[in-house]
Formats: C-alpha cells, sequence, structure tokens
C-alpha cells in the first residue's frame, strides 16, 4: 500500500509538471479535439478494464488458466468490434462534433484499443496477485514519465494537438510491453465451458464499467457539441485540475483485491468501508476548500493567464471530489460483494443526470454544466450510500460520524484562507499565492493533530497518524505527531 501511495504522489507530481508546460504550449482547440477523440476511446478502454472480464479475474476463487484465455477470446471479440466501428464511423463522429482533424486522431488511436486486452488483462492477473510496488512502477516509466517527454517535445516541436495523440499511443504500447511481459499469459483465445465461469459476473460488470465511463464522458459529449472545442478544451483542464488531488487519494487498485478476500464477511467490510469514508472525507474536506477557495492562483499557476476562464470550472468541480472519492469506495463494496444490480441502478441514473443536466446547463454555458455535473454526483452519492447501508447494515448515523471529523477540520482551514487572502497575501500576485495558500493548509492541519485531534482527526484519523508515526524512519518519526 505504501507503494502504491508513493507512486501516486510522484506520479501526480510528474502530472503537475506536465500539465504546467504543455498548457503554455497548446491551445484551447489542442485540448478540445483531443477529449473529444477520448470520449469514444475511453468508453471503450477504460469500460472495460473497470468492469467485465478483469473483474471477474480478480473475484474469482478458483481460476484455471482456461478462465484467462476466455477471458482474453472475449476481452479480444469486444475490443475489435469497438475498434471498427470507430475507424469506419470517425468520419461522422467528426462532422457531429464539427471538428475535422477528429477523424484521423480517432484512426490512429485504435492502436491503443487493440492493445487493451492484453494491458487490462495483465493488469488484473497482476492485482489478483497483489504485485502492487509492479504495477506502480512501470505506470510510473510507462504512462507517466515516457509518455509526458514525448507530449512535452513533440509539443515544443510545433506538433499540436498529435502530441497528446502519439503521448498516448506511446504510454499504451509500453506499458502493455512490461506488464504483458510480467505475466505472460497464454494469448492464444479459446472458447471453452470456462466461459461460463466468467459471464454471469463479466456481463454485468461490462456494462457497469461502460456506463461508468460514459458518465465521465457525457458532459464533454454535450459541451463538445453545444459548445465547442474551447469550451471543451477548457472543461477537460479544469477537470484535470480536480485529477490530481482524486488520484492521489481515490485509486481503488488495493482497495478491491482486499475487500473481495472480505465478501464472506460483512462485519469487517462495514468497518473497512467506514474507516475508507472517513479516511476519504478528512483528505478530501480540506482540499476542497483550498481549491475552490483559491482556484484562481490554482490556474494561473499550473495554467498560466490564457486559462482564466478555468477559474470557474475548477471551483466548482472541485466541490465534486468529497462526492468522487465516497462513491469510489462505495463502487468498491458493490464490485467485492458482486452486487451487479445495485451498480448498474446507480451507474444508469448517473449517467441519465449527467446527460439531461448538461443539455439544460449548456444554456448557460460552461458554468452551467458543471452545476449541473455537480447536482448528478451529491444524487449519485446519495443513492450509493443508501445501497452500502442496506448491503452491509451501515445506518445513516454511522455514516454521518465518519465523515463528521473530515468537516470539521474544513472549517479552520477556510477561516485561515478566508483571514489569510484579506490580511497577509492580498498583494500577492496569483501565480505566487498557491504555494501560499496550500502550505497555510498544511499547517493548519498539522497544527489540529496537536490541539484536539480527537474534534479534527476522529478515530480514523488518529489510527491513521499513529500508523504513520510507527512505520515511519527514525528522523521522520520525530515530525509525525504523537497522538
Amino acid at each position: 500500500m505504501a507503494w502504491v501511495g508513493g507512486g501516486q504522489l510522484i506520479k501526480m507530481m510528474v502530472s503537475v509538471v506536465s500539465v504546467a508546460i504543455l498548457a503554455r504550449l497548446l491551445t484551447l482547440e489542442d485540448y478540445g479535439i483531443f477529449a473529444a477523440a477520448m470520449i469514444f476511446i475511453a468508453i471503450v478502454q477504460s469500460g472495460m478494464v473497470q468492469g467485465g472480464f478483469p473483474t471477474a479475474i480478480i473475484q474469482r476463487q478458483d481460476l484455471h488458466p482456461l478462465h484467462v484465455r476466455n477471458a482474453f477470446a472475449g476481452m479480444l471479440i469486444l475490443h475489435v468490434l469497438a475498434a471498427a466501428l470507430i475507424w469506419f464511423g470517425a468520419d461522422a463522429i467528426a462532422a457531429f462534433f464539427d471538428m475535422p482533424p477528429l477523424t484521423d486522431i480517432m484512426r490512429a488511436l485504435c492502436v491503443t484499443i487493440l492493445l487493451n486486452p492484453f494491458l487490462a488483462l495483465s493488469l488484473a492477473l497482476l492485482k489478483r496477485r497483489k504485485r502492487f510496488r509492479f504495477i506502480t512502477i512501470t505506470e510510473l516509466f510507462t504512462t507517466s514519465l515516457a509518455s509526458t517527454a514525448v507530449a512535452i517535445a513533440l509539443a515544443w516541436a510545433g506538433y499540436g494537438v498529435w502530441a497528446l495523440v502519439i503521448a498516448s499511443i506511446v504510454s499504451s504500447v509500453s506499458n502493455t510491453a512490461v506488464v504483458y511481459g510480467a505475466v505472460r499469459f497464454n494469448p492464444i483465445p479459446v472458447i471453452t465451458s470456462h466461459m461460463r465461469d466468467l459471464l454471469k459476473l463479466s456481463m454485468g460488470m461490462s456494462l457497469v464499467g461502460v456506463l461508468t465511463i460514459f458518465s465521465a464522458q457525457a458532459a464533454k459529449f454535450v459541451i463538445g457539441r453545444a459548445l465547442g472545442a474551447d469550451a471543451l478544451g477548457l472543461f477537460n483542464r479544469a477537470n484535470r485540475l480536480i485529477d490530481f488531488p482524486m488520484r492521489l487519494l481515490g485509486s481503488p487498485q488495493v482497495l478491491f483485491p482486499v475487500m473481495a478476500d472480505l465478501n464472506d464477511d460483512k462485519a469487517r467490510m462495514a468497518r473497512g468501508y467506514l474507516r475508507s469514508i472517513g479516511l476519504c472525507s478528512l483528505a478530501a474536506a480540506p482540499l476542497t476548500v483550498l481549491i475552490f477557495h483559491a482556484a484562481d492562483s490554482l490556474v494561473a499557476l499550473l495554467l498560466g493567464s490564457q486559462w482564466v476562464a478555468a477559474v470557474d470550472p475548477t471551483a466548482i468541480l472541485s466541490l465534486t471530489l468529497v462526492l468522487m472519492l465516497g462513491t469510489r469506495v462505495a463502487t468498491v463494496v458493490f464490485k467485492a460483494l458482486g452486487t451487479v444490480r445495485a451498480l448498474i441502478v446507480r451507474q444508469s441514473l448517473f449517467a441519465l443526470l449527467i446527460v439531461a443536466g448538461s443539455i439544460i446547463g449548456s444554456r448557460w454555458g460552461l458554468e452551467g454544466v458543471c452545476v449541473a455535473v455537480l447536482i448528478a454526483y451529491v444524487l449519485s452519492y446519495a443513492l450509493a450510500v443508501h445501497l452500502v447501508s442496506r448491503l452491509l447494515d451501515v445506518g445513516w448515523l454511522r455514516f454521518a460520524r465518519a465523515n463528521l471529523p473530515g468537516l470539521v477540520l474544513a472549517l479552520p482551514v477556510l477561516g485561515v484562507l478566508i483571514l489569510g487572502d484579506r490580511f497577509v497575501w492580498s498583494d500577492v500576485p496569483a501565480i505566487f499565492r498557491f504555494p501560499i495558500e496550500a502550505a497555510a493548509t498544511g499547517a493548519v492541519i498539522y497544527g489540529a493533530c496537536f490541539v484536539k485531534p480527537a474534534w479534527f482527526l476522529g478515530p480514523d484519523g488518529i489510527w491513521l497518524v499513529r500508523e504513520l508515526r510507527k512505520r515511519a524512519p527514525g528522523p521522520l518519526r520525530r515530525i509525525v505527531p504523537a497522538v
């Protein structure tokens, strides 16, 4: 778990540098066109990774080599069909968005779709074996460092949107080569009676995966069609800024295999769920306050003055941070218990809310769509909490208690930021202000550990700090508060 957390931190730092450089080399239109292409690529790639056969491979207790070959056969068929649809439908998609470059871009990205069965199945086998250290190192060097270097070099050379396209292909090829080389499953597809074992879960989870990614891409679809490439580029970059803390705090790759091992012990799973929710709230609530309050300085620092129109969307979308983290934890519980119906109901409702809300909100521009996305997350999260409460017999009162310390901790953070903005750093240029505000937020959180840890951290936060102190090397142990 430490490797996952450390790897996510390093990848986030690389991404921050990448975003800051590329935002100054590429245009709004470049990002908007690439985001439009990735709507369909992501639905195929990520939708089938998050659900379907990979989930069945991780969850199945007695795994036979023929299960793996059958899973590969099923994924290969689906991905070849999807690549064919995108290849032959590229002209129509480009015409729909009125973005002519989309035709060639989407056809080029079909390479990543055809590699996805190898990548997704290899990752599933590695996660099943709990080889998170290997996954983290591989993703760091292939997905983060290699693709970032390629994107920056090509953007600097004037390749525009193609810098992002080629970097995406390089990331997919290198990542697939490394992870497949680590597991080396038999790539000859077969369909035998073992397919029935996988289809019991994979069909429903494939639908869940596609619904999940469709929900994440639906707002971009509406923005690209109704508001154009520039607005889509702004939304894409605002989403990217919110994605930084999500990547650091919201990776479920460790939690799902652990929860899957506990699917016959609901009492322990309930305790794990509440602790995860409590820690997510504790980390996300202060971050939400920081990003919402300091969205202007964050955009100025990472994107530059030419992206000032992204400030309001970033501030609005920051309010979804706690909701997205909590929803991811609930999704892990649904997957671990194999409750596909609950996942389908929640994701279908969420997708409907995103589509309808984005269409209505687009009348008020990009900010209207962002508000619609926020409302959809609120309603979807409420439904997810209700369903988990029924499955694990976790009442709303216990859920509220788990979230309370995070909300309490956010209050002094908000107070310090408001006072500092008014009396301390009001004259500091925006590009330099965010590091000061982030440092002030960190100081408040650190101080809260000494003042009233029972109030500001709660039992879950105290447990985490004690674990950090126990595991920290000697010199660092002195820094971690003794709570």
